[in-house]
């Protein structure tokens, strides 16, 4: 079931996957490697709260598992939990400390921790909102940086980086007439 499952998912036949996954599990209800791939799936589908159970009950099962630490730190990413993410990161630092990629997230989650001080001192501070919205933009975190770039706009309509940076993130949410207005703007 679980290589079933697997190849299914990886042609994006998620529902399917998910209906194979679901006959594997009722024979090992535990299986963390099905609870994980399922959570992927339901992950893939946006379905991001039954995703993070599955994600959950994956780790339950093998708690030391890589792999899945990971994968519920993006997904609470992507559902803007920074903090709960920062500690699914750290514990992956743990398990290796030598993975690159967690320390790199790591590092620009706790940018986002420094930037939101200086916002409270002062909201209006357009470098801070700037960073912000690149480092979202890097974390593939799209409609937050679009939000942190309009923010930016909203205090300078004309700011160069803030209008190419909301461009850059509207095409890769396929929003092409959105981007195709700041173009024009920007040119």
């Amino acid at each position: 079931y679980l290589h079933k499952g697997m190849l299914l998912s990886s042609l994006g036949l998620h529902a399917d996957a998910i209906l194979v996954f679901n006959q594997g599990l009722k024979i090992a209800p535990n299986h963390s490697l099905a609870l994980f791939h399922k959570g992927m799936c339901l992950e893939s589908q946006n379905n991001y709260g039954d995703a993070l159970a599955f994600y959950d009950a994956a780790l339950e099962s093998s708690p030391d598992n890589f792999d899945i630490m990971i994968k519920k730190g993006d997904l609470l990413l992507k559902m803007n939990k920074f903090k709960n993410s920062l500690e699914c990161y750290d514990k992956a630092l743990e398990l290796d400390p030598n993975f690159f990629y967690v320390s790199l997230h790591n590092g620009k989650l706790l940018l986002i921790q420094c930037f939101d001080r200086l916002l409270s001192f002062n909201p209006s501070n357009i470098g801070a909102l700037l960073h912000k919205a690149k480092i979202f933009s890097k974390l593939g975190s799209r409609e937050n940086a679009i939000n942190y770039f309009e923010k930016v706009l909203s205090i300078n309509n004309n700011h160069i980086d803030a209008l190419s940076g909301k461009a850059l993130n509207l095409f890769n949410l396929q929003k092409f007439n959105e981007e195709i207005s700041l173009f024009d703007k920007i040119l």
